[in-house]
């Protein structure tokens, strides 16, 4: 402020002219000293906290507010030393964060401020200067290529690895994946996530194998179940379907049938309590309930309910006289309630004597019905466009132009179809799985149990349909015999009367080294056989079909049974061999096939499993030269002897057809009227492949072989299929959800064999030595299954089965939650029982 001169030559405003100016200016730098000692304390405070930016503007501010005068030198040579200290670390920590302009510009103000501040050049840390001097020269200590983007990086991806170890300790792979790819995604070259996806996989392929184990068990499972033959279901008197093990499928069934059995032989009271009457009668229904075989379960459970007789009566101590006998337990239940003006109401676990009122709705129950697509879509009204596929959700708040469409509540919906709310009752829709929640009295279950069953009725279709086929066979064979070679010599000491055995005669086996164990120069040793006629091996049985398939030709497969044991004697006279020939064979095939197919109403539908067989049905005849022998000179052919050797040309197939092999259904469901009943058009054809049959002959050379046997030119195959088929065409009508046999048979066939040698075979004990016996059986038995299925578009059973009996808690009578939405977690969807 410029001064004023007065009279005197002084100041105007400032009083006692230089001596006043001098003052002022001493009292204003005692004022800037107190400024920067003020700065300097925050500034301890900040470099105390390492807030090194915050401090060194601190310092700065206290340098340059200090005045520059020898009294205060040593404070501000302080201020100076305090400033550069924080704006060294200050720039550090800008150079670690690669903010190298600024951590420059930094280290080149406190250059300037000692300059401007006169400070000497040894006051100046060296290390302000020597990092000055690196930064300007780009010094390898720091990498200038280095960003606060890529700082920012590398911090995200230590923080998302350390994340993605916690996941994958966790088990939860898919948010370790994506943590990883966050990794990757920040730096595309970090080895570390690589390294972990792949140790995610290596624990998905854990799981996966895993899992792989556990359908492969579940699916075994099911092919064992299938073995299982499904129970018919009985028929009670009044029409429920009960299983069977005597549970019926309706909760109260069961109680009300005990009511009907149980007879109470004589009920005699005179102005008893309603109370001792009914524990009279729950104690006799305990004695005389022979239904049950568990003690915990015989009788039936009687309770007083007082709720809605009015305040201050006592129903349970009304007095009652009666006098019955030999009348069921309903019946003389139903006459004591009525003396006191009760009634009583069968509920699943008891029987309750209530109001008259109250037994016509009975108490509240909760109940949990899955509603087919579109159940509650018509619920809304009010003009306008269509209402969304969720009827209870929130409008959108922006919603605007047209007409308002009104959204229903689920009570709302079910009013509007007859359905009362009492107190304490309430509906709630959950539209992520269809399924509608409502807290009601039983009467009103019963009605929404009608509309939902209508719903479903009126809705799409489609039948499950299950065509099971069980084949069980079993083929036994028993032998047993001996087999007796008896060589030649004379009786006694005579030289003329010679004895042996006999020829193989008829027999279908010569006798053979190789079907006895002891053999010498010129055969088996006893040479002639005496039992060659008795049937053992293949010649015990009948020459079927299954005999021929696979032979290389149709004299080919007669084989005696095996020897076990044997005895000989060689140097005897006459030799003798015997042969204990005997076998006994078990054979069992088991065949499940389960096929399943999902057709509309009135369609249909066919499955197949099956290869093409491809097979000759024609052959073009052999064909052999017909100028064996002939050697032709000139004009003149002259006959000689046939060559040993000669070429022939086998039967050759011309014609082929086409079969297919495997299984084969085909099927058209109608539904009817009621949705109860399904009538089924099954065609089915279960055929496999059983081997071939080989008509031809061979074409045989006419040289022979060491063995004796005639040398085979070509095997001339004429080869045919055998096929094992199963066909069945019928119209079956079947109820929703059971299971028929719609067909099968039973059938054995057994050969026996009793052959002897004649009179000698009849002897008590020596017969049993020229004897042989033979017992073939098979059996089989097959049953063709047929399983319908009702089912919505969303694979839902068109007709639930009637839910399990509820725990007491969820039965209780307890206030619903507020808005009529239970607590806890939506109930799962109900599926069928399989």
């Amino acid at each position: 402020m410029p001064l004023k001169a007065g009279p005197g030559g002084a100041s105007a405003d400032v009083p006692g002219g230089i001596a006043g100016v001098a003052a002022a200016e001493a009292q204003q730098r005692q004022q800037r000293v107190r400024a920067a000692q003020t700065l300097f304390t925050s500034g301890s405070r900040a470099l105390a906290d390492k807030s090194y930016g915050e401090a060194m503007d601190y310092f700065k501010a206290a340098f340059e507010t200090i005045p520059a005068v020898p009294a205060v030198a040593d404070q501000r040579e302080i201020f100076f030393q305090r400033y550069q200290e924080s704006a060294f670390q200050y720039a550090v920590l800008l150079a670690d964060e690669a903010r190298w302009e600024e951590s420059e510009k930094t280290l080149t103000d406190v250059i300037a401020l000692a300059e401007a501040g006169r400070i000497e050049d040894d006051r100046v840390d060296r290390r302000v200067r020597t990092m000055l001097e690196d930064l300007r020269n780009h010094d390898d200590r720091y990498n200038m290529a280095t960003t606060p983007q890529h700082l920012r990086n590398v911090n995200l991806v230590e923080s998302k690895l350390i994340l993605a170890m916690g996941y994958l300790e966790l088990g939860d792979y898919d948010r370790a994946e994506r943590s990883y790819n966050e990794v990757l995604a920040a730096d595309p070259f970090n080895t570390a996530a690589r390294r972990g996806l792949e140790n995610v996989e290596r624990h998905r392929m854990n799981y996966f194998d895993t899992a792989l184990d556990h359908t492969r068990a579940r699916k075994i499972a099911e092919v064992m179940a299938a073995w299982e033959t499904p129970v018919p279901p009985l028929l009670l008197g009044d029409d429920a379907v009960i299983n069977a093990d005597g549970v019926t499928d309706g909760g109260s069934t069961r109680i009300e049938q005990k009511m009907k059995e149980i007879i109470i032989p004589s009920l005699e009271f005179s102005g008893a309590a309603l109370e001792d009457v009914v524990e009279f009668l729950s104690q006799k229904s305990q004695e005389l309930d022979a239904s049950e075989t568990d003690p915990r379960k015989r009788g039936v459970n009687i309770v007083i309910d007082s709720s809605g007789m009015g305040e201050g009566s006592n129903p349970a101590q009304a007095p009652l006289s009666v006098r019955l006998s030999n009348v069921p337990l309903g019946v003389a239940l139903k006459y004591v309630a009525q003396q006191v003006g009760m009634a009583y109401r069968i509920d699943n676990v008891a029987v309750s004597v209530v109001s008259p009122a109250a037994a016509g709705g009975g108490g509240l129950m909760t109940r949990r019905f899955v509603v087919p697509p579109g159940f509650l879509s018509g619920g809304g009204g009010g003009g306008g466009d269509a209402a969304p596929a969720d009827p209870f959700a929130t409008p959108a708040a922006d919603a605007g132009g047209g007409a308002l469409v009104e959204r229903v509540t689920a009570e709302g919906f079910l009013q509007n179809r007859g359905v009362e709310f009492g107190e304490g009752a309430s509906a709630t829709y959950i539209s992520a799985t269809s399924t509608l929640i409502v807290r009601n009295t039983p009467d009103q279950i019963s009605m929404i149990e009608y509309i939902i069953q209508s719903a479903r009725d009126s809705g799409p279709k489609l039948v499950q349909i299950h065509v099971k086929m069980v084949s069980v066979e079993s083929e036994g064979l028993r032998q047993a015999g001996l087999d007796w070679l008896l060589g030649q010599a004379n009786f006694g000491s005579s030289p003329r009367a010679f004895f042996g055995g006999g020829t193989s005669g008829n027999a279908d086996i010569p006798v053979s080294g190789m079907n006895f164990p002891f053999n010498g120069p010129a055969g088996p040793i006893g040479t002639y056989p005496v039992t060659a006629g008795l049937r053992t091996g293949d010649l015990g049985g009948t020459d079927g079909i299954d005999n021929v398939i696979n032979r290389s030709s149709a004299a080919s497969g007669n084989m005696q049974a095996p020897g076990v044991f044997s005895v000989a004697g060689v140097f005897t006279d006459p030799q003798f061999q015997v042969v204990l020939r005997a076998l006994s064979q078990m054979k069992g095939t088991d065949l499940l096939s389960d096929a399943h197919v999902l057709v509309k109403s009135g369609n249909v539908a066919s499955i197949e499993q099956v290869r093409e067989f491809i097979y000759p049905t024609e052959y073009d005849p052999p064909e052999i030269p017909n100028s064996l022998g002939i050697v032709t000179i000139g004009n003149t052919q002259i006959i000689g002897d046939v060559p040993p050797e000669f070429p022939a040309t086998p039967a050759t197939p011309t014609a082929f057809e086409t079969r297919k092999v495997g299984k084969s259904i085909e099927v058209e469901p109608t539904v009817s009227s009621d949705n109860q009943t399904v009538s089924l058009n099954v065609l089915l054809d279960f055929s496999e492949f059983s081997g071939f049959i080989n008509y031809g002959t061979p074409i045989l050379n006419t040289n022979f072989m060491v063995n004796g046997n005639p040398s085979v030119v070509t095997p001339n195959e004429i080869l045919m299929p055998v096929f094992d088929a199963i066909k069945e065409t019928t119209n079956v009508s079947v109820w929703d959800g059971q299971t028929v046999a719609i067909g099968g048979f039973h059938g054995e066939s057994v050969t026996d064999s009793e052959d002897k040698i004649p009179y000698i075979g009849d002897l008590p004990v020596l017969g049993r030595a020229f004897r042989s016996s033979t017992s073939q059986s098979t059996k089989r038995a097959l049953t063709i299954f047929v399983t319908v299925r009702l089912v919505d578009p969303g694979g839902n059973p068109i007709h639930l089965p009637l839910e399990e009996e509820e725990p007491e808690l969820m039965t209780q009578s307890v206030p619903a939650p507020l808005g009529g939405i239970p607590a806890g977690p939506p109930p799962g969807m109900v599926y069928p029982a399989k």
